[in-house]
C-alpha cells in the first residue's frame, strides 16, 4: 500500500516534468509548475521513509536470528575449539601480567609446548624481564578483546580458525618508572590460528596475524 502511494508519487512527478516541457507554459505556469514539482518530490520522500522503515527493519531482525541460528549450528567440537582460542589469549596475557615472575604453566593448556605459537609467547615473556617491563602496575590499560571468530574448519586432527582481535599493551619500565613508548601497541589485527588435537585437546600450533 504504501509502496503504491511512492509510485504514484513518481507517476505524478514525472507527468508535471513531461507537461512542463511538452507545453511551453508561461512564466506563472512555470512556477506553480515548479512548486507542484516540490511538493511531489516531498512526498515521495516521505513515503520512501516509511517503505524503508517497513521493508528494512525487519530484514535486520532476521540476520540477527541467523547469526544466533548460526552459531547454535557449530558442532560441540567447533565450540570447543573456539573456546580454547579465547582462553588461550587469556592465558596469555594473564602471562604477561604475572611479570616480571616467568609463569608459562597457563600458556602449556592451550599452546602446544613446542608449536611456534607457544615459543614466540615464551620468548616475549623472557626478554620483557630482562628488560624490566611490567604491565601489571596501577592503571595499567593493557587489555585484548576478540572482536570476530570464524566458525572452525576441522580437517582430521587439525583445525583451522580465524579471528580479529585488539591488543592494548602498555610496558611499563621498572628502572625508568615510567612507560617506554617503544613497547606500546594498540592494534587490531587478523590471527589465522592452526590448532592440532593432542591427546583429546585442541592445542594452538601457529599464530600467525597481519593488519
Amino acid at each position: 500500500m504504501v509502496t503504491m502511494g511512492y509510485i504514484g508519487a513518481l507517476t505524478a512527478i514525472a507527468s508535471a516534468i513531461i507537461s512542463f516541457i511538452a507545453f511551453r507554459p508561461t512564466q506563472q505556469d512555470r512556477k506553480r509548475i515548479t512548486s507542484s514539482i516540490v511538493a511531489f518530490a516531498l512526498i515521495g520522500l516521505i513515503v520512501l521513509r516509511f517503505v524503508r522503515i517497513e521493508h528494512l527493519q525487519p530484514n535486520t531482525e532476521v540476520s540477527i536470528s541467523k547469526m544466533a541460528e548460526h552459531s547454535a549450528n557449530l558442532s560441540a567440537e567447533q565450540q570447543l575449539i573456539q573456546s580454547n582460542v579465547a582462553k588461550a589469549n587469556e592465558a596469555q596475557i594473564t602471562a604477561y601480567r604475572d611479570l616480571p615472575q616467568v609463569s608459562l604453566n597457563g600458556l602449556r593448556k592451550f599452546y602446544g609446548e613446542n608449536s611456534p605459537a607457544y615459543q614466540e609467547i615464551a620468548r616475549l615473556i623472557l626478554r620483557s624481564k630482562e628488560k624490566g617491563v611490567i604491565i601489571n602496575n596501577p592503571g595499567n590499560p593493557s587489555e585484548f578483546q576478540i572482536i570476530s571468530i570464524s566458525e572452525p574448519l576441522i580437517q582430521g586432527d587439525i583445525a583451522y580458525v580465524q579471528t580479529t582481535e585488539r591488543w592494548v599493551l602498555s610496558w611499563y619500565s621498572l628502572s625508568a618508572k615510567k612507560y617506554t613508548k617503544k613497547y606500546i601497541s594498540d592494534v587490531s589485527n587478523r590471527h589465522d590460528y592452526t590448532l592440532r588435537r593432542l591427546n583429546s585437546a585442541w592445542k594452538i600450533e601457529e599464530d600467525s596475524y597481519r593488519p
